[in-house]
């Protein structure tokens, strides 16, 4: 495995190989190189059936640890489950389980279930998911300190990891499924002698034609931009014709933004809704 992984273009080195973790670490070039390449790598050794995936890190809300012992508890059982390589950490502060597992091949649904099953506790468990508001009227040095404190005292918000002015945005860490969207938004809203308007963000993908030169893509760029609600223009591709935008759910309709992209100057660009 050491040898196939070492003929990759673009490994510098290979780290380690070992059947303790039943783990591979190897040094790349940031972005050169990608993990597909590297699987692909390891499961065409002649001669062998090797399965291999990237390890991903993922963090589980756990409620119900209120003795010195529940920690360990949950350690026990997480390290149980068949492909989970590594319980980085169980905290009670936090109120979090992280673990290391490879990518898609342990379900959270199974974290989850190996949590709730241990005989004789009552714990609760979901994965920690980020959620991204659009969040307008910030208008002082004062107001992202006002959001984030409003944001942290709505039950289930494990961390609020950004109020931003340059993006308008704030960013928050929640158990999947256990704190709605909109509890955040009337939080935020609700926040005493101020106005400000939030909405969840969303990606929308747009197919594009017409992009038939270099300079199309900053040109669609641009004008997806200047419209209101638009957070963020994620991506103009002419490899795949689309574009990909982050906004305001609900703030921002699908015909603005094809409207914007049909009334560039000087050019012949069409758009719909990706399907």
């Amino acid at each position: 495995m050491q040898d196939a992984l070492s003929k990759v273009a673009g490994v510098s080195e290979v780290v380690s190989v070992s059947m303790d973790t039943n783990t591979a670490v190897v040094k790349v070039a940031k972005g050169k190189v990608a993990t597909e390449a590297l699987v692909k790598a390891i499961e065409s050794v002649e001669g062998r059936s090797f399965s291999a995936a990237p390890i991903e890190k993922v963090t589980l809300s756990v409620t119900g640890m209120v003795c010195d012992a529940c920690p360990s508890k949950v350690q026990d059982a997480l390290s149980k489950v068949a492909g989970v390589s590594e319980v980085v950490s169980v905290s009670t502060d936090t109120n979090t389980a992280v673990v290391k597992v490879p990518r898609g091949k342990v379900a959270t649904d199974v974290l989850v279930k190996a949590i709730e099953s241990i005989e004789g506790r009552s714990f609760s468990a979901a994965p920690i998911e980020k959620v991204t508001l659009s969040v307008t009227g910030m208008v002082c040095d004062a107001c992202p300190s006002k959001v984030q404190d409003a944001l942290s005292k709505v039950a289930g918000v494990s961390e609020v990891v950004s109020v931003s002015t340059d993006t308008n945005t704030a960013v928050v860490k929640v158990p999947r499924g256990k704190v709605a969207t909109d509890v955040l938004v009337k939080a935020i809203e609700s926040i005493e002698g101020r106005s400000f308007s939030a909405a969840p963000i969303e990606k929308v993908t747009l197919s594009v034609t017409g992009m038939v030169c270099d300079a199309c893509p900053s040109k669609v760029q641009d004008a997806l931009s200047k419209v209101a609600g638009v957070s963020e223009v994620v991506s103009v591709s002419t490899d795949t014709n689309t574009a990909v935008v982050k906004i305001a759910q609900g703030k921002v309709t699908t015909e603005a933004l094809i409207k914007a992209i049909a009334a560039i100057e000087g050019g012949s660009f069409k758009a719909q809704v990706a399907h």
